[in-house]
């Protein structure tokens, strides 16, 4: 039924607000019923919901659990329905985080057994405690023992790179764990479905399953390199390759050597697992996004109330809203931490690039992946978030564009188009580098120029880094 046009006769401030109130308190209802019309049933024909699949079976007798469900603890409170189909999209993802050393159960009792449970933890207590030595020992001999008039002055950038990627995966450690024990994925998956029932997840999932693809590939190339290290170390090649093998033998012994590589290959892939959660979780969000503007343009054009129909999507957008939280309040201290220590890794990726250009091709093709993979994590940690934060600004404009809410002229309609523009406009609704900024697209324009300003800078003291008897003796070598 078309909505009266405003009448002469004023209507008071009270009644208005009684109308909007009255729509608010019937919103739920109203977005309920939207959401069983997209999938074409309606409430009398909705089928019985199925019973959750059991996630703990116990002996009735000795009240002993049996057996366990095959998915991370967090995917237990999901609906059944997007417990099924998030394991039957990305399952082998589950299994493999579960079996690659990298899950926590938030109890023990949610594991195969409480000392696969300790065991977990031990193994990542270990790892961890590695890790930490060998980078308290890598920044000791940076600042104390490095030769920077040898031939380590060639090499000093690229220990720096190596010693903020051990800072990051021991980060990305404590990290994975602080996510697991809070249960965020769990919340942030539960969200995510509650505002279009995971309608975008066939569209979704080819980004991801590109995402993982790249994620194995970046790991491969780190692995093989690292597995050159070691050739190169144990074969007496290092110096081809630039490498300072007294940086490398933190343990005291050059017998070890190919440990203290297997610690950091192992810690860097943990921060590719983080890095790919982070990933994955925003495009998951932006899809939901893109697919919630999509159905915004066509209020107004399939001949319901408009008012009505604009309240539903005010509701849903808050669901939206919500995720966008959640994902802010999961990744937000993880972001400032990696794009602060991203910067320098990247400036000093490049410098030792332009630096080994200058001795051998070679040498420069071994440090080339180190600058992609800044380049790879510098992009990864902005572009995505930067284009949740677009899709979100963008409703404001499909609001402003649709005639259908603005022509004819209705008072409720208005005022609910009013409130959902606020809504928007929220300055922190995005992804943000622990509450400082959101990453936004000038955000992005801002440290790309930072970082080639500090480039520039370093380049111009590119004499000091590359003394002239080291260059002409490693080209007297070759």
């Amino acid at each position: 039924m078309e909505e009266e046009p405003l009448s002469a006769g004023p209507k008071t401030t009270a009644l208005y607000e009684s109308e909007f109130c009255m729509l608010i308190s019937l919103g739920a209802a109203s977005l309920k019923r939207e959401l069983q019309m997209e999938n074409g049933v309606v409430a009398s024909e909705l089928p019985p919901p199925k019973p959750r699949p059991a996630i703990l079976v116990v002996d009735e007798e000795t009240g002993k659990i049996k057996k366990k469900m095959s998915a991370p603890d967090c995917l237990w409170d999901l609906d059944s329905d997007q417990h099924d189909m998030l394991m039957s999209h990305y399952g082998f993802i589950f299994r493999f985080v579960k079996y690659a050393g990298l899950y926590i159960p938030v109890h023990k009792e949610n594991d195969k057994h409480p000392v696969v449970y300790y065991i977990r933890w031990l193994f990542l207590g270990v790892v961890t405690a590695l890790a930490s030595y060998q980078t308290i020992r890598s920044l000791l001999y940076i600042l104390f023992r490095a030769d920077y008039s040898a031939m380590t002055a060639l090499t000093i950038s690229m220990l720096t790179c190596m010693l903020t990627w051990s800072f990051q995966s021991i980060l990305s450690i404590f990290f994975c764990i602080h996510w697991q024990r809070k249960n965020y994925f769990g919340d942030i998956f539960h969200l995510t479905h509650k505002v279009n029932r995971s309608a975008c997840a066939l569209e979704a999932k080819s980004w991801i399953y590109f995402v993982m693809k790249f994620a194995g590939a970046l790991t491969a190339l780190v692995v093989i390199v690292c597995i050159f290290t070691i050739v190169a170390v144990e074969a007496g090649l290092s110096e081809y390759f630039m490498l300072d093998v007294r940086a490398l033998n933190v343990y005291g012994n050059e017998k070890l050597i190919p440990l203290t590589i297997i610690i950091f290959t192992y810690t860097f892939f943990i921060w590719v697992c983080c890095m790919t959660e982070f990933i994955l979780s925003t495009i998951v969000a932006y899809f939901e996004s893109e697919y919630f503007n999509r159905q915004l343009a066509t209020v107004g054009k399939n001949g319901r109330d408009t008012a009505e129909e604009l309240l539903e999507f005010y509701l849903k957008h808050c669901l939206l809203a919500d995720v966008i939280y959640a994902l802010d309040r999961t990744f937000e201290v993880y972001t400032f931490v990696m794009l602060g220590s991203n910067i320098p890794t990247t400036i000093f990726s490049l410098l030792a690039f332009f630096i080994n250009l200058r001795i051998s091709w070679y040498a420069a093709a071994f440090t080339f992946p180190s600058v992609m993979v800044c380049m790879i994590t510098l992009v990864g940690l902005t572009a995505v978030p930067a284009k949740l934060h677009s899709s979100v600004t963008k409703i404001e404009k499909i609001l402003y564009t649709n005639k259908y809410i603005w022509a004819p002229f209705c008072e409720k309609t208005y005022q609910i188009a009013q409130v959902f523009i606020a809504h928007v406009n929220q300055t922190d609704l995005g992804v943000s580098v622990w509450g400082f900024a959101v990453v936004s697209k000038p955000l992005i324009l801002t440290t790309v120029s930072l970082t080639i300003t500090y480039l520039s800078f370093l380049l111009q003291m590119k004499s000091s880094f590359v003394p002239s008897r080291v260059a002409n003796s490693t080209a007297a070598t070759f």
